[in-house]
């Protein structure tokens, strides 16, 4: 599977390599993934493969502070200040390149973990897009968001911007439902899927540990996302679908997730749904059932940009007896 990728200078200047995996079919819409924290866009190649066949353009990027490109020493770091507004503001540049160049008008996006949180803040901000998975997503307490804030705050009075904190990030991963889930790795909470937890753990550009200002940044876009005046900012008639896994701690065993539906649907949003996907840890497309969530993303894809007519009856057909 082969990709090209264009250099997007960002509205400070940095620039984002974007990666474009072109269908070989006729194209019916584009896809942009964001991936989550600590890994990089090619463990997203399996679904982008899958994508490809179905019909349809991928489009992804390395965050800052991510990607094979990077110094291993560039890893988990956004910017002194500003960080969390500047990778929304990214996501919202790619999306304006994706709509202008991109070979199809239609355009959806899927957000996984941290790039869930983007994604959420994003469409507060851009209604171009034409639907949106949330994957894997996040919604903390008042209490815990601003309690979390002050200390990585104070973190990065004291220590510094760039300086890796493994107190802060055991303070965010380290809890007993993390840590419960684990009795192999302490990643075991990713994904069941043991091949998977053992490639990342020894993938150096992921899992890394992030800096004091990364941290702070990873909550004030949690906090952003979950506001209910920001969530207004969306467009109410936007299909919404939320993915989760009900053995993920960072949605609270899709407790935080099932929470955030219910929000939507209470401030009027008119097409939002969820799946939980019984005994599914966190990396839901690395799941022992990824085939599964991987079709049931596809599926939603096809309804929502209407392209199911553009698919032959026989391929339509296959897809729905696989998500039956």
């Amino acid at each position: 599977m082969e990709s090209n990728y264009v250099r997007i200078k960002q509205l400070d200047g940095y620039q984002t390599r974007l990666f474009q995996y072109e269908t070989q079919k006729p194209v019916l819409a584009s896809i942009l993934i964001l991936h989550g924290m600590a890994e990089h866009h090619e463990r997203y190649l399996p679904f982008i493969q899958q994508l490809n066949q179905e019909g349809f353009d991928v489009y992804i990027y390395n965050h800052r502070g991510h990607g094979t490109d990077k110094k291993l020493t560039e890893l988990g770091y956004f910017a002194p200040k500003g960080g969390s507004d500047l990778v929304v503001n990214d996501a919202h540049t790619i999306c304006r390149y994706i709509k202008d160049c991109g070979r199809s008008e239609k355009l959806a996006v899927f957000g996984h973990s941290m790039g869930s949180l983007i994604l959420r803040c994003l469409i507060q901000q851009y209604d171009a897009m034409d639907c949106a998975i949330v994957c894997a997503t996040t919604m903390p307490s008042f209490f815990r968001a601003n309690t979390g804030l002050l200390i990585t705050r104070l973190a990065c009075l004291f220590r510094g911007p760039k300086k890796q904190s493994k107190a802060l990030d055991k303070m965010m991963f380290g809890s007993k439902k993390f840590t419960s889930l684990c009795s192999r790795t302490s990643c075991d909470w990713l994904t069941r899927n043991n091949t998977i937890v053992g490639k990342y753990i020894y993938d150096p550009y992921c899992g890394f540990i992030c800096t004091t200002s990364f941290y702070r940044d990873l909550l004030l876009l949690a906090k952003r996302a979950g506001n209910k005046k920001n969530i207004l900012k969306t467009r109410r008639n936007l299909p919404v679908h939320f993915l989760a896994g009900d053995k993920d701690p960072v949605g609270g065993y899709a407790k935080e997730v099932l929470r955030l539906h219910s929000i939507f649907r209470q401030l009027g949003f008119s097409d939002t749904g969820i799946t939980v996907y019984p005994d599914a840890r966190h990396e839901l497309l690395n799941e022992l059932n990824a085939d599964e969530i991987m079709a049931d993303a596809i599926t939603f894809f096809h309804q929502k940009l209407d392209t199911f007519s553009a698919v032959p009856a026989d391929a339509a057909a296959a897809t729905a007896e696989e998500t039956v």
